[in-house]
């Protein structure tokens, strides 16, 4: 059986409570963020939040680490659960054995708008573990939260490892004259 469905238009007051839900939704939407881009000085400072994060982490200085992360800092680690809150990264790295490393970050953007921003970044480390050489590279994201005295503190992070480099083709067979 094959039934056709006339398509009607509703009368333009059968529209109106559809079109009042829409307006009353999108007016119930989240207010952009306020303070629009980054200013200067503010990329700057969340550069300088980042250095600092750096410098604690080569002098292995957890102290110092710990007072550029907020309160409720999370870290995102692609090897365990997510560690939550500044008291629990800063158990987490005291039980950290830190051997011979060689470590360096590259900023690729500093972006943001009104109190938030982020790094994005990556990294190449080098260090022995168990008698052998090791390497990596990765790359992640911190995300950092304006604080009422105007400083920046890191709020989120979270990174993976970048896949290992293909291995070289092998070279071709040797050939034997004759053939």
């Amino acid at each position: 059986m094959i039934r056709r469905l006339r398509a009607s238009t509703p009368s333009p007051s059968a529209r109106t409570p559809c079109w009042a839900a829409v307006l009353l939704v999108a007016g119930c939407a989240a207010p952009p963020p306020a303070g629009g881009p980054l200013s200067a000085e503010d990329r700057a400072a969340v550069q300088s939040a980042w250095e600092g994060i750096l410098a604690a982490e080569a002098a292995l200085d957890w102290d110092a680490l710990s007072a550029h992360l907020t309160e409720d800092f999370v870290h995102l680690d692609p090897r365990s659960t997510p560690l939550s809150g500044r008291a629990a990264w800063r158990t987490w790295l005291d039980g950290m054995q830190f051997g011979d490393a060689t470590v360096s970050y590259e900023v690729q953007e500093i972006g943001g708008s009104g109190d938030m921003a982020y790094v994005w970044w990556t990294m190449n480390g080098n260090w022995t573990e168990g008698g052998q050489p090791r390497q990596t590279s990765a790359k992640g994201l911190t995300v950092f939260r304006k604080q009422a005295d105007g400083g920046w503190l890191a709020a989120r992070n979270a990174w993976n490892a970048n896949p290992p480099p293909p291995a070289p083709p092998a070279p071709p067979a040797a050939r034997r004259r004759g053939n």
